[in-house]
This record gives C-alpha cells, structure tokens and sequence, in this order.
C-alpha cells in the first residue's frame, strides 16, 4: 500500500512537471506510470493535450513509442494522438526497430486505433 500511495501521489504531482520536462522525460514516466499499473489520468491528459503538433515530431522514436504504449495500457482512448503518431512514425519507418514495431502494434491493437498508414 506504500508503493501505491506514492506512485499515484508521484502521479498527481507529475501533472505540474509536464511544462518543463522534455517530450523524453514526459513519456518515460507516462511508461513508468503505466507499467506500475497507476492509472494516472491527470498525467496523461496533460501529456496528450501537450504532445500533438511540433512536440510530436519532435520526439524520439523510443520515446513516441513508450507513450503510445503507456496511453494504451492505461485504457485510455486518445484517437487524435494516435493517428497524428502514426504519421511520425510512417515517415521514419525504415529506421524502426524491430522492438519500436512490436511496441506501436500493440498500442495500436490495444487502444483499437487503427493506422492506415503503419
């Protein structure tokens, strides 16, 4: 019960963070949160409402490919997010690696968004 009082207080706090962390550090704890099994809607709202637009493109592949994960086992449905991604990451799809693939069909398959263009 500790752990989980943290984490989701960690959670909360994090929403005042996203202002200042890099798309990198914002997704690593999108996926922290998400792996942990703390739901972190705030967090992920914020992260959502930032990520669209230049900060998208902008992102690291790993690092698309960790919040799209994180969006999709958190059950929480972002279409718009998912679909301006997908075409990110067609445009660097020879450079995927065979992890950052598996990684994006399973967000992709689990949030039920489907990519035309992946």
């Amino acid at each position: 019960p500790g752990a989980r009082a943290f984490l989701e207080a960690a959670a909360e706090a994090a929403v005042d963070l996203l202002p200042r962390c890099s798309v990198g550090e914002a997704s690593l704890l999108a996926w922290a949160f998400a792996r942990a099994g703390v739901s972190a809607r705030p967090y992920l709202a914020g992260l959502e409402a930032s990520l669209p637009g230049p900060a998208l493109a902008r992102a690291g592949t790993e690092h698309l490919c960790m919040a799209l994960w994180a969006f999709a086992r958190a059950g929480r449905p972002a279409p718009a997010l998912f679909h301006e991604a997908a075409a990110v990451l067609e445009a660097r799809a020879e450079g995927l690696s065979g992890r950052a693939i598996a990684s994006v069909a399973w967000a992709y398959a689990t949030a039920g968004v489907r990519a035309e263009g992946l």
